[in-house]
């Protein structure tokens, strides 16, 4: 088979690939890797225009990215250091690479993300990863800034919905540690306060 198509057939996995902690929390036919990918994206288009420090074609380029090595993978939760993790995971997930430390994720998924962008040939796929992964640039730290937002956006329709057997204020307070753009972090207070009253 082509590397081309049969690469692109791998990453496209991510359509059916569930995101672990929705999960873990209960959630039925929580959303899918790609769903949060397209909902990065997306958040990117709406909430990027106007910026002018922003180079958004990057932006988006990087987003559309930063996950793409879950498609082999799956969505690892890392280490157990987390008091709740270390209640929920015996008994919800099993197997995988689930656990593993940061830097043992970072290895793995560039490992997966270089034999990506060999087997297609685009190299900039490495370069933009690993930009998401350094968040040290202006658009790196936006795209960070929008997963995170994606994934309160997400956790509020969830929480709205009932949809979640657990508490899942956690994703909450993750998004509000996390996010280091100031326009951002004044959407994510908006959504908190809808919060209210729940």
């Amino acid at each position: 088979m082509n590397k081309i198509i049969e690469t692109l057939m791998k990453i496209y996995k991510l359509k059916e690939l569930r995101r672990e902690g929705w999960f873990i929390d209960g959630v039925k036919n929580g959303e899918s890797i790609a769903s949060h990918i397209f909902g990065t994206a997306f958040l990117i288009l709406v909430l990027g225009k106007g910026r002018k420090d922003i180079d958004l074609e990057k932006a988006l380029e990087i987003a559309l990215v930063h996950d793409i090595a879950e498609s082999e993978t799956g969505d690892i939760i890392e280490d157990y250091k987390v008091e709740y993790h270390k209640k929920k995971f015996s008994k919800d997930i099993k197997g995988g690479y689930h656990g593993i430390s940061h830097k043992e994720k970072f290895e793995l998924e560039k490992r997966i993300i270089e034999e990506f962008a060999n087997k297609i040939g685009k190299k900039e796929i490495v370069d933009l990863w690993e930009e998401f992964e350094s968040g040290k640039t202006k658009e790196a730290v936006f795209v960070r800034s929008l997963d995170k937002l994606d994934m309160a956006l997400q956790a509020l329709i969830y929480e709205k919905k009932k949809a979640a057997k657990n508490d899942i204020s956690h994703y909450f307070e993750n998004a509000t540690n996390t996010i280091k753009d100031p326009d951002i972090m004044r959407i994510l207070k908006e959504i908190l306060s809808l919060r209210k009253g729940r």
